[in-house]
C-alpha cells in the first residue's frame, strides 16, 4: 500500500530487447546483434611516375657530377694514360683506325675504316686486321662501294669466313654499299644521325666513324671493354653498353669522349682483364674500387 499523502510512483515502461534465436549445437541461443562498424573511406595514393623518373635522372646526373667534380677520375685516367704510352695493344697495330688505306684519298679511307668497323662485331682485332687485308687485296685500287658492288657475294663471304657472322656480315656490306651509291656518291655520311640509319651500324660503329673518319668526337663509342672498365672503376653503374655512353656523356668532359675507346681497350686487352685482371700491375690499382671483380691475379 502507498503511504498516505504520496502519489504512487509510474512504473517504467519495459522495452523488451528481441533478439533472433539461433540453433547451435542443437540448443537454441539467442544471437546478440553486432554494431555495424561505419565504412572506412579509402584514399587512393596517386604517383606521379615521370616525376619520379624525372628525380631519378636528376639524382643520378648530380652523382656523377659530383664524382667529375672530384678529380678522381682524371688520377686514374692519367695513371692508364701513361701505362698505354708504356705498353702496345693490339688495337694500336691491328685496330679499325689504322686498316684503311690513306694513300688512295680520304673517301677510299672513310670507307674502308666504315668497312672494317662494320666487320669489327664481336671480333677480336688480331683476327679483324688479315680479313680486312684479304679483301682490300680483291681491289688494288682501292675499296669503294662500286667495287664491292661488283665483286661476287660468295668471294666477300669466304673473306670473311675466319671472323664468323660472314652471311650477316656480307649482306650488311653490299646493303650499305648500295645506299652509299645511290645517296652519297659513293662517300659515307659526315653525321651521326646519318650513319645509324646504315645497315650493320650501331652506335659505336657510328662514334668511332665520326671519330676516325670525320675526326668529330660527337659520342663516346663504347665496347665491351669500356662497357667492363668503366663499371669496374665505378665510373658508371649501368647494364649494357649503350646505358654506360648514355651515362658517360653526361659528366665526362667532351674531350675524352674520342680518346676513352682507345685508352681502355688496350687497357682491357692487355691488363684490366675480364677474368683474373692483372690487378697487381695495375697503375691504378690503388684508386680502382675493383666492383664486379670476383678475384684478382696478383
Amino acid at each position: 500500500m502507498p503511504r498516505p499523502g504520496l502519489r504512487p510512483r509510474s512504473a517504467a515502461p519495459v522495452v523488451e530487447t528481441v533478439c533472433p534465436i539461433a540453433t547451435v549445437f542443437g540448443k537454441q541461443t539467442k544471437v546478440r546483434p553486432t554494431k555495424k562498424r561505419p565504412a572506412v573511406k579509402h584514399v587512393p595514393i596517386r604517383y606521379d611516375l615521370q616525376e619520379i623518373a624525372l628525380e631519378t635522372v636528376k639524382a643520378e646526373i648530380k652523382e656523377e657530377a659530383s664524382r667529375s667534380d672530384k678529380g678522381e677520375w682524371q688520377d686514374v685516367w692519367t695513371s692508364i694514360e701513361a701505362y698505354r704510352k708504356r705498353v702496345e695493344a693490339p688495337v694500336d697495330t691491328c685496330g679499325c683506325a689504322v686498316l684503311g688505306r690513306k694513300e688512295f684519298g680520304d673517301k677510299v679511307y672513310r670507307f674502308e675504316t666504315l668497312v672494317s668497323l662494320i666487320l669489327s662485331a664481336q671480333t677480336p682485332d688480331l683476327k679483324l686486321a688479315p680479313t680486312m687485308r684479304l679483301l682490300q687485296s680483291h681491289t688494288p685500287e682501292g675499296m669503294t662501294p662500286n667495287a664491292l658492288l661488283a665483286m661476287d657475294p660468295e668471294l666477300i663471304k669466304s673473306c670473311l669466313a675466319t671472323i664468323g657472322m660472314q652471311n650477316q656480315k656480307t649482306k650488311s656490306l653490299l646493303a650499305t654499299s648500295r645506299v652509299l651509291h645511290e645517296r652519297y656518291d659513293g662517300d659515307i655520311p659526315p653525321t651521326w644521325e646519318e650513319l645509324l640509319a646504315l645497315p650493320g651500324v650501331g652506335p659505336k660503329i657510328a662514334a668511332l666513324t665520326m671519330s676516325i673518319a670525320w675526326n668529330k668526337d660527337v659520342a663516346i663509342a663504347v665496347d665491351t671493354h669500356v662497357h667492363r672498365i668503366s663499371n669496374r672503376l665505378g665510373w658508371v653503374r649501368t647494364k649494357n653498353p649503350e646505358a654506360t655512353r648514355q651515362s658517360l656523356e653526361r659528366w665526362l668532359p667532351k674531350e675524352y669522349w674520342g680518346p676513352i675507346n682507345p685508352l681502355l681497350v688496350g687497357f682491357g686487352q692487355t691488363l684490366c682483364r675480364a677474368q683474373k685482371p692483372g690487378c697487381a700491375e695495375c697503375p691504378a690499382a690503388m684508386l680502382c674500387p675493383k666492383i664486379g671483380t670476383k678475384k684478382a691475379q696478383h
